[in-house]
Formats: structure tokens, sequence, C-alpha cells
């Protein structure tokens, strides 16, 4: 508790501040891939996130929804293994966003720029995530050996 307090500390010091947001979700649809003009893969993920409120004495259902942009290897990766329904984990950032529209006005929004997209695997795939004897996951993750293997780490 007191170290981590200290990082606090030394962080507010420095004025660094977090930018950091991380969601899991289901996909509404299927993400919408564009290429930019220099041929940059931008992409758009519609993430439902579900939660519970209390009202009155019980608890009730509710979804939030939230666009998810990527850009580049991950826009496409997004576009070539996500589809509707499926559920992903995203880390990344907010950033503001301004435009003005065709009446004039300028419109300012808040974006959630993903940097890292996971895909959770759903339930009817779940016989190739289970792990094997020697300890891979199936066609999730193929496990390479590394020099690294046989060192004894003392933690």
């Amino acid at each position: 508790m007191l170290r981590d307090t200290v990082i606090v500390l030394k962080i507010i010091r420095k004025k660094t501040m977090i930018n950091k947001v991380i969601l899991l979700g289901r996909l509404g649809k299927k993400p919408e891939i564009r290429h930019s003009t220099n041929g940059t893969a931008c992409g758009e993920l519609r993430l439902a996130l579900n939660s519970k409120r209390k009202q009155g004495d019980e608890y009730v259902d509710q979804t939030d929804w939230v666009t998810v942009k990527v850009f580049g290897k991950n826009a496409e990766n997004c576009g070539k293994y996500l589809d509707k329904g499926r559920i992903a984990s995203v880390e990344g950032k907010l950033a503001t966003n301004n435009y003005t529209n065709k009446e004039g006005v300028k419109i300012y929004s808040m974006d959630i720029i993903g940097e890292r997209v996971q895909f959770v695997p759903s339930s009817n795939t779940a016989q190739d995530t289970e792990p094997s004897k020697e300890g891979n996951y199936g066609k999730l993750e193929k496990r390479v050996k590394s020099e690294w293997d046989d060192i004894d780490v003392p933690f």
C-alpha cells in the first residue's frame, strides 16, 4: 500500500498524467474497416458494455455503447477476426476530436483509441482453448520453445 502511494506521488510530482482505458464488451456489429489515402487501415468497433444499476429496491440491466477507433494492423485484424456478438477486450486511451458540421457548428467528441485489442474466444470454440497435457492452447496459441525456457528463475 505504501509503495503504491509513493509511486502515485512520484507521478504527480512529475506532472505526468495517466490516460488509460480498459474495456471488455460484446461487439454490436461487424467492425467497419476503411483505408486512408496513404493505405493505413482505420476501423470502428461498437462495443456493448453491460452492467447492473440499482433502481429502487432491485437491480436492472443497463447497456452502454461505446465506439472504439483502431488503426493499422490492429484494424486489419479486427476486420478479419471479429464479428457481431464476439467478446473483445480493448486497452487504449481517450482522445478529443472536433470538426465543423454542415451548419457551421463546431462539434466536439471524446473518442476511445484502441491500442491493443484481444479477441476473447466464444463458447463454441471452447474445445479449442482447453490446455493440452503439453500446456499449449490449441489453435489460439502456438507455443514456440525459447532459449529462455530452461533457465531457472529464482522467483
